[in-house]
């Protein structure tokens, strides 16, 4: 039996884990939604998770405001704060506006990420053209 062979043990044990290594960097590297609350009366509903490690909270709209201005970009985002994983300091917030402008380059990739894609992932593809 080759299981019974030392090096062969080793060899499995490194491989299964690399595999338990490579799975946990996926995961932190994905998009996880932790929470979202129920839908108020404007049918708004305010969004948890992580991203790359880090904590964001989001108030999300299912579509685009009558109001220009009140939203990150084209994102169906009204505001949104950002967390660094180690010491909880908050490294971006948006609320109709920029608060804290995003400091470092991971968070600003992580906002973009999430300007792109969250209100897909919530609410699903939309109907509705962007506004220009």
């Amino acid at each position: 039996m080759l299981s019974q062979i030392p090096m062969y043990r080793a060899i499995n044990t490194l491989i299964r884990l690399t595999a338990t290594f490579l799975e946990r960097r996926r995961e932190r590297s994905a998009l996880i939604i932790t929470e979202i609350s129920h839908p108020g009366p404007l049918r708004r509903c305010w969004v948890q998770g992580y991203k790359d490690g880090h904590h964001f909270t989001a108030l999300l709209y299912p579509e685009h405001p009558i109001k220009p201005g009140r939203e990150l970009g084209n994102s169906y985002l009204s505001k949104l704060d950002l967390h660094q994983p180690d010491d909880g300091r908050c490294v971006a917030a948006y609320d109709r506006g920029w608060d804290i402008i995003p400091k470092t380059r991971s968070a600003a990739r992580i906002i973009d990420y999430l300007v792109a894609n969250l209100a897909e992932k919530v609410h699903g593809p939309y109907r509705q053209k962007p506004i220009k």
